[in-house]
């Protein structure tokens, strides 16, 4: 039996669709034009914006900066989005920070969890399992479990001991999506440290550490696990590995044609970029980006699958802010960002995902104090 039009049971069939329709759209509305929140740590607290993935347009947390613990350093969020930790590196501790997503505050959650001395840069596991942490002024690594609730835990390495020793002033750390290895860019030795990780214990790798020659300044792995990077600055190039996960031979093995020259692209094609110091390889594995720390640009490559080699990205060359440091991409993989430490900004860049290339958005983040780190919810 068809209902008429004009009885009350229709009309209430009708508004009801078209509330659910509205509901539909609004969803996919929200499915296709979110946004996500971003962190970035200065030496005296932590500033926070939402971000538009699919603009890229950025808005300033009103509450923020947020004050935690002395002297901020490395941050990172956990994969659920629910927690952020930060390494203070004035008194020796970490600060379990819980995010709400809506306002995009942070609160901390206390007590401090107590580190090597001067903790500085900090890297989480893709599980969310553990947490690594560079301490600057012990020269070490500390790892920590990390709990449901987001508590931490120290995991005691192999040796007994709480931290496992990395030479002199670690700077940056890196870590594929696989989670089973660890790599430590020490530039005092000039080396890259790298450890196989199992439950949170570090082992170290066989090669490790690996002596660069023509110095380091950071180390980035590819996601995908199978290259690692190092900037040279003080020849301007860049070094490339393959990674071996052979217990027969060393971890690290010297890409044939390592290393590569910093070459800013076809603007102008001949110059070199000064300084590489910053590297990232993206999301997928296929592309690598270097800061130049006294040029202000971005080089840009294309990475080899089978072999690791760097081809130049021959668009024009994306520029950044004074100093460029340190790079990282949004979640979606759609946005670069920038971190210049000579004025202070986050430059924003638009990756396009066909060749590589990046692209001003036109947008600068302007931090108000120098950026140390900055990390992204999911």
């Amino acid at each position: 039996m068809v209902m008429p039009r004009t009885m009350p049971g229709y009309r209430r069939i009708a508004v009801a669709a078209v509330l659910l329709s509205a509901l539909l759209s609004a969803a996919c509305s929200s499915a296709t034009h979110s946004t996500h929140l971003a962190y970035v740590t200065m030496s005296s607290g932590i500033n926070a914006y939402r971000i538009d993935s699919v603009s890229g347009a950025v808005t300033s947390i009103f509450s923020s900066p947020f004050v935690v613990g002395n002297s901020p350093y490395g941050i990172v969020t956990h994969p659920s989005n629910q927690f952020a930790y930060v390494a203070n590196q004035g008194d020796n501790t970490i600060s379990l920070l819980k995010i709400d997503m809506t306002s995009g505050t942070l609160k901390e959650i206390l007590p401090r969890t107590k580190a090597g001395q001067s903790p500085g840069p900090m890297i989480m596991d893709p599980s969310g399992n553990f947490l690594f942490v560079a301490n600057q002024g012990s020269n070490d690594i500390s790892v920590f479990s990390v709990a449901s609730s987001g508590v931490l835990s120290p995991v005691t390495q192999p040796s007994g001991s709480l931290t496992i020793p990395v030479g002199s002033i670690p700077t940056t750390v890196s870590m594929p999506n696989s989670g089973s290895l660890l790599y430590v860019s020490v530039p005092t030795f000039s080396s890259v440290y790298a450890f196989n990780v199992s439950s949170g214990a570090l082992a170290p790798a066989p090669g490790s550490p690996v002596s660069v020659a023509n110095g380091v300044s950071s180390v980035a792995a590819s996601p995908t696990g199978n290259f690692v990077f190092v900037p040279n600055p003080s020849t301007n190039t860049i070094s490339g590995y393959s990674v071996q996960t052979s217990s027969a031979q060393n971890l690290l093995q010297v890409l044939p044609s390592s290393p590569f020259a910093n070459i800013c692209g076809t603007s102008p094609a001949s110059s070199t970029c000064a300084s590489p110091f910053g590297a990232a390889v993206d999301p997928s594995g296929k592309f690598l980006y270097i800061a130049n720390y006294t040029s202000t640009d971005v080089s840009q490559y294309s990475i080899n699958s089978s072999n690791g080699f760097l081809t130049t990205i021959t668009t024009t060359t994306p520029t950044a802010g004074t100093n460029p440091a340190f790079i990282r991409f949004d979640p979606g993989g759609r946005y670069v960002y920038v971190a210049n430490v000579g004025n202070n900004s986050i430059t924003e860049l638009k990756l396009n995902s066909t060749d590589g290339s990046l692209s001003s958005t036109g947008n600068s983040i302007q931090v108000g104090g120098v950026p140390r780190a900055l990390a992204f919810t999911h």
